[in-house]
C-alpha cells in the first residue's frame, strides 16, 4: 500500500506538470500569445523555466492534497522519513527537464496532445512497478527511465526496508542530470528551429 500510494502521488505530480505545461504552450501558440512571450526581454529558455517553476508548484501543492485524501480514505497513514525529501527534490528538478523536452515536441510537431494522455498511463504502470526487487542488472536500466530510481528509494524508505544508499543517491543525481541535459539539448535544437523557419504559431 505505501508503496502504491507514493507511485500515484508522484505520477499525479508528473502529470499536472506536464500535462499542464504541454497545454499551456498548446493554447499559446493557436492564439498567437506564444509569439509575443518571444518578444519579451528575456531568453526562450528562462521564459519556460519559469513556466516549469510554476506548473511544478502547484502541482506540489495538488500531490499533497491527494496524498492526504488518498490515506484518508484508505485510512492508511503513511509516516515517512526525512531522507525521502532528497529523492522528492530531485524527482523536482527531472520535471524540469521533462519540461523542456514537453514543450520541445509542442513547439516543433503541435499537436501532440493525445500522445501525451497515452504516455501519462503508460508510465503510470511503469512507475508501479517494483524495480528495487528486480536483478542488479534490471535495477540499473531502470535508473534510465526518468524518475525511476527515485521512486524506488522513496518506496524502499516509506517501508523501512534495508538499501544502499550510495547507490540510490548516485543513480538519483544522475537520473535528475540526464534528463535535464537531454530536455535541454532537445529544447535548444526546437527552438532554434522554429525561430529559424517562422513556425511559433500554430498553423
Amino acid at each position: 500500500m505505501n508503496a502504491l500510494v507514493v507511485g500515484y502521488v508522484l505520477w499525479s505530480l508528473i502529470e499536472n506538470t506536464i500535462s499542464q505545461m504541454g497545454s499551456t504552450v498548446m493554447n499559446n501558440a493557436k492564439s498567437g500569445i506564444l509569439e509575443q512571450q518571444y518578444l519579451m526581454p528575456i531568453s526562450s529558455r528562462r521564459l519556460f523555466l519559469n513556466k516549469s517553476i510554476a506548473n511544478i508548484v502547484v502541482a506540489f501543492v495538488q500531490a499533497i492534497l491527494i496524498l492526504i485524501a488518498v490515506m484518508a480514505i484508505s485510512d492508511h497513514w503513511i509516516s515517512f522519513p526525512v531522507i525521502m525529501i532528497v529523492p522528492f527534490i530531485l524527482a523536482l528538478l527531472t520535471t524540469v527537464g521533462l519540461g523542456y523536452l514537453i514543450v520541445s515536441l509542442v513547439l516543433r510537431f503541435k499537436r501532440i496532445g493525445s500522445t501525451l494522455v497515452i504516455f501519462q498511463y503508460i508510465y503510470l504502470g511503469i512507475l508501479l512497478v517494483n524495480f528495487e526487487n528486480c536483478s542488479n542488472l534490471t535495477k540499473c536500466l531502470s535508473c534510465l527511465l526518468p524518475i525511476c530510481p527515485m521512486v524506488s528509494w522513496m518506496r524502499l524508505a516509506v517501508n523501512n526496508r534495508p538499501y544502499n544508499l550510495a547507490f540510490y543517491l548516485s543513480e538519483s543525481i544522475f537520473n535528475t542530470v540526464l534528463w535535464l541535459i537531454i530536455g535541454l539539448l532537445v529544447f535548444n535544437l526546437a527552438d532554434k528551429y522554429v525561430k529559424k523557419n517562422g513556425t511559433l504559431s500554430f498553423y
